[in-house]
């Protein structure tokens, strides 16, 4: 062997040693990340799994040799999954497919998981494999903890909701009473004293019923009452609505064709009723609020879109968390922040999504999708 041979052996089997080094080191990364994690290749079928992902399966028959679903389809794996872990799995089906076909960048979804001694919680999020081949990585995270200490909290505001509830009734019609009373005695000093306090016992009951129900939609109390209907025929109603509370606004809705959707009416007014609100709140007078209605083959896309302060790309994602406000916005529209978070759980709980497009001084574009009917 002559000498540069040897010299080509030689490093070969060094390019060989780091590369198995750098596959175990990545083996072992996966490893010891607790989340149970699978890797799908294009077409969804599982092609690996990490330790968490054999662990939780074992642990949830009682076998150490359970099966792992590596070689089979998780798409087909979920489309024929039935029993009580089944409610969510057409959801996941439907995200993981969006994923893999590059239609959202990720996607993540809560669902309670029902063991032999106890229900557990998981956040199941997708993300692209990186990889020239295509294939998403799945990673189911424990959430229990997180979603026990939620339903403490959900149990204290139902509590505290329902005990407001009956004295500000009470407190709102005394308002009525004393304000009626005044203007006809011709008290008109006390006038827009009263006015102020019926607006302001107006804004803490709306806070009480968002808060209400929060703690319904939380607790699974407020099944969504699914029928099939028109999606524009909701919005001109909803617009109806705004153009006579914000009459220094113009609201209107880009042509679109009768689209049949299935869901929970009622709820979908709610949405639109929170996001037409919003629009004209944080819009200027006599601007426009444009509704727009898009169907395709599976969903349809509802976007509001309004010309007003616009929102800062840095709170996109947490104005949909409960309790969140944009600091500078609060004089514009008191509250608690529950209105975008009750939003998202609607459209999410419908199979849905919901999202913003905005910038500082440029107007928001929020969007949510919906199921077409059949």
């Amino acid at each position: 062997m002559t000498s540069d041979a040897a010299s080509e052996e030689t490093s070969l089997a060094q390019l060989e040693a780091r590369y198995l080094r750098s596959e175990a080191i990545m083996v072992a990364v996966l490893n010891s990340i607790s989340a149970h994690i699978a890797v799908l290749d294009q077409t969804g079928t599982i092609i690996a799994v990490n330790e968490g992902w054999k662990h939780f399966a074992s642990a949830q028959s009682g076998d150490s040799e359970a099966e792992t679903y590596v070689g089979e389809n998780y798409l087909t794996v979920l489309a024929q999954a039935r029993g009580d872990d089944a409610a969510e799995a057409p959801l996941a089906h439907a995200g993981i497919t969006r994923v893999l076909r590059g239609e959202i960048p990720s996607y993540s979804l809560e669902y309670p998981c029902f063991t032999p001694d106890e229900q557990l919680w998981f956040l199941m999020q997708v993300t692209p494999l990186q990889h020239p081949d295509g294939g998403v990585v799945v990673a189911h995270i424990d959430i229990t903890t997180r979603k026990h200490e939620e339903l403490r909290k959900d149990l204290f505001i139902s509590l505290a909701s329902h005990e407001l509830k009956t004295p500000l009734t009470s407190l709102r019609l005394l308002a009525q009473l004393v304000l009626r009373r005044s203007a006809k005695a011709g008290y008109t000093d006390l006038v827009p004293q009263l006015e102020t306090l019926g607006a302001q016992t107006e804004t803490l009951a709306r806070i009480v019923n968002e808060l209400m129900d929060v703690s319904r939609l939380n607790s699974d109390q407020s099944a969504l009452l699914r029928t099939i209907f028109d999606i524009k025929e909701t919005v001109n109603e909803v617009i109806n609505h705004w153009e006579a509370e914000a009459a220094d606004h113009h609201f209107r809705v880009a042509e679109a064709p009768a689209c049949q959707v299935h869901g929970d009416r009622d709820r979908i007014h709610q949405v639109l009723m929170q996001l037409l609100g919003n629009a004209a709140t944080f819009s200027p007078p006599e601007s426009s609020v444009e509704v727009g209605i898009v169907c395709n083959a599976e969903e349809v896309l509802v976007s509001v879109r309004d010309e007003g302060i616009g929102i800062d790309p840095s709170h996109h994602e947490q104005i949909f968390e409960p309790f969140y406000q944009v600091a500078e916005f609060r004089e514009k529209r008191p509250g608690m922040g529950m209105g975008l978070y009750l939003a998202r759980q609607i459209v999410q709980r419908h199979g849905g999504r919901i999202w913003v497009k905005s910038a500082r001084d440029a107007g928001a574009t929020f969007t949510f999708t919906l199921p077409l009917a059949g």
